[in-house]
């Protein structure tokens, strides 16, 4: 896990600090609770900056309708975000979305597969016309091909496509997204970028 701050001069205006209280007894039932908990949980400093900053907050999480990204999207719209769900499929993307909104969480889902960089595009578009800012990016979305078939894709034999393009998604896509979204986590008072690796 990677945990940096992006410095910003931008001027912050008074937040919407709307009562957030929400049962977490369906949460605690995931396995995928206490990571996600974790992980949140190292944002302490910057939700508490919050609350002196722009009136939404706006986080985006990477391969985020299932797993530990679906509930990091939870976590952190308990904690008063707006959270976008980055799904490459944006039908399951959708109903993770609806799932969370049903909890009564501000979420939707945008579609982001790691290796269109179109796809990239089109997200930093959609956030810069809707919100203007991004105050959290979560890189959460990754891929491990070779396992469809441990027995043919072991170290001496898994080909080079395989591992080009597991690159592209874990490391490359990451990196290009991240540079192409920094405009915006700059103009966030206390942005953040979390990477799980």
């Amino acid at each position: 896990l990677e945990f940096r701050r992006v410095s910003s001069d931008h001027t912050t205006s008074r937040a919407n600090t709307a009562g957030i209280a929400r049962s977490t007894a369906l949460i605690r039932r995931s396995t995928c609770f206490p990571i996600a908990h974790a992980l949140t949980a190292t944002c302490g400093l910057f939700l508490a900056m919050l609350k002196k900053g722009c009136v939404v907050k706006v986080a985006l999480i990477t391969g985020a309708n299932k797993g530990i990204g679906l509930e990091t999207a939870r976590q952190l719209a308990l904690r008063g975000m707006k959270v976008l769900l980055g799904s490459r499929d944006k039908e399951r993307g959708e109903q993770a979305a609806m799932q969370l909104r049903a909890e009564g969480l501000d979420c939707e889902c945008v579609q982001l597969d790691m290796e269109r960089p179109e796809d990239f595009r089109g997200v930093y578009e959609f956030i810069d016309k809707t919100y203007g800012h991004l105050d959290v990016l979560v890189n959460n979305a990754g891929v491990q091909i070779e396992s469809s078939e441990w027995n043919v894709n072991t170290a001496p034999t898994v080909t080079p496509e395989i591992l080009r393009r597991t690159f592209d998604v874990n490391f490359f896509g990451l990196v290009e997204l991240t540079q192409l979204l920094l405009p915006l986590l700059r103009k966030s008072p206390a942005a953040r970028i979390v990477n799980l690796t």
